[in-house]
């Protein structure tokens, strides 16, 4: 990432940072969308059954650690484990976004 200036540049989650050097675009990175999918030109985050697999494959430590963008204590306590999956579990359920 280069260290220039672009005033011009677009910053959809209006955090400073533009888009492109965004690693964490707060629009996509919400609680529950493990997986960091969305959809359209407004990044409407996606949470669905592919979170829940996302999820279960981190509990397993079988799919790739969280990065320091993704929003996966669901229960903001400050650990990770099976209660923050029935979190996003009812949520899934309730229809997600």
């Amino acid at each position: 990432m280069s260290q220039h200036i672009n005033p011009d540049q677009l910053d959809a989650d209006d955090d400073g940072v533009g888009d492109v050097c965004d690693p964490c675009n707060q629009l996509v990175n919400i609680l529950g969308n493990v997986n960091l999918d969305a959809s359209g030109d407004d990044y409407i985050p996606i949470i669905d059954v592919a979170d829940i697999l996302a999820f279960t494959d981190l509990l397993n430590n079988t799919g790739l650690p969280p990065n320091d963008c993704q929003q996966v204590d669901l229960l903001a306590d400050g650990t990770i484990n099976d209660w923050d999956l029935i979190v996003l579990l009812d949520l899934v359920m309730a229809g997600g976004n």
